[in-house]
């Protein structure tokens, strides 16, 4: 009986020990990939980094406010209060909202300048859309008025 016990303490340790290194394999693993994700993250944000040499890009930096939306039905909505869009010259954004901060990631002009597209980092389209990217259409860029195409149609003008 007595060997039978040291048999039975000698297969529980074991299996204990062999469960805790699974364990640590998981962690090990778990912190390679977070490690992975955020060299891939600031490769992504020093890469999207806008030319502030390019015309069009000295044009997007700035504080945009939404004058009105087309949607794809036709519906228009205008003299819309309190909604901005933010590009900095990092590469950067903030969408506003009734004053609120709704979203914040990168963004990208695309090089024969004619695609726009925000990389959400938070906010709804972070997770709604693929890899968090909006992109639209360029329609209309100069110092005063930004209209973009997607599924809708936007129109901004400087804020005031």
């Amino acid at each position: 009986m007595k060997i039978f016990n040291i048999f039975l303490v000698a297969c529980i340790f074991s299996f204990a020990v062999a469960c805790g290194s699974k364990k640590n394999e998981e962690k090990q693993e778990e912190a390679k990939q977070e490690t992975k994700e955020s060299q891939e993250e600031k490769k992504e944000s020093a890469s999207s980094k806008p030319d502030m040499n390019v015309a069009e890009v000295k044009m997007l930096v700035k504080k945009w406010a939404l004058k009105s939306i087309v949607h794809k039905d036709g519906k228009k909505e205008e003299n819309i209060d309190n909604a901005f869009l933010e590009l900095k010259e990092d590469g950067t954004f903030v969408e506003f909202f009734a004053g609120k901060e709704v979203a914040t990631g990168n963004w990208e002009l695309s090089a024969d300048k004619k695609t726009f597209t925000l990389i959400h980092k938070t906010g709804p389209e972070a997770t709604t859309l693929k890899d968090g990217r909006e992109k639209s259409a360029i329609k209309e860029l100069t110092d005063n008025k930004f209209v973009t195409e997607d599924e809708n149609i936007e129109t901004y003008e400087p804020a005031k």
